[in-house]
């Protein structure tokens, strides 16, 4: 007799067994039996983690990704895959990951029981991006008889967009110092001196530079620049 555990089968199948024979007078006779088969499970697990959970555009996100042999049968090979989506940008990886498109995965070496491996991923938030960007992991783990295990799991980022504002006070004009001659609009080689108030509209500003600015014929009274 050559059977086959069901591919979703776990913990231990008990096999019974039963013989009935018939003696000369008609009565039967009985006799049973059983044998226990323990089904070796085979499982994966992928967990993503994400530092900082928020950005603004064109800064750095990195990924953690760590997958996990959590079943009884060795995987080999292991496969990640990662799907980027519109508005994050690969950079690097540790390992070096295969990048078609969006889309990035890694061919890792055998996963025994138990045991664990770890990626991790460098991707830069797109300058146009915004809103809340999602990113999709998946494992597979190929077992000794040839069939699949899978996992997945995902992770937040939060585009937070950077603005700034510079106000000019309704009763000043731009004054700029030109080989010490002052003149309410001109070509200005040095640094404004004028008076002017900051107003930060978004969440996040790195740099902000004022200097070696060429400024001419400003007219209105307010000027939004993003970084």
């Amino acid at each position: 007799l050559i059977a086959q555990a069901d591919q979703n089968a776990s913990g231990i199948l008990i096999n019974r067994v039963n013989a009935t024979g018939q003696l000369p007078d008609g009565s039967n006779v009985t006799a049973n039996d059983t044998e226990p088969v323990e089904v070796i499970g085979s499982a994966i697990s992928v967990e993503k983690s994400v530092v900082p959970p928020y950005g603004s555009p064109l800064e750095k996100i990195t990924f953690g990704i760590k997958v996990t042999n959590i079943g009884k049968m060795k995987l080999d090979p292991v496969i990640i895959e990662d799907v980027l989506p519109a508005g994050l940008n690969y950079i690097d990886s540790i390992p070096a990951g295969i990048k078609h498109g969006q889309n990035i995965s890694w061919l890792l070496g055998t996963l025994e029981p138990g045991q664990s491996d770890y990626i991790m991923l460098l991707t830069q938030i797109d300058w146009s991006a915004s809103g809340t960007l999602q990113n999709w992991v998946s494992a597979t783990g190929v077992t000794l008889n040839g069939t699949n295990v899978t996992d997945v799991d995902d992770e937040l980022v939060k585009v937070v967009s950077c603005a700034i504002n510079i106000i000019i006070p309704l009763n000043r004009g731009l004054e700029c110092c030109c080989n010490n001659c002052c003149d309410n609009c001109c070509n200005c080689p040095g640094n404004i001196t004028n008076n002017v108030k900051l107003n930060n509209s978004g969440q996040s500003i790195q740099v902000i530079t004022f200097g070696n600015a060429n400024v001419s014929n400003l007219s209105q009274k307010s000027k939004s620049l993003v970084e």
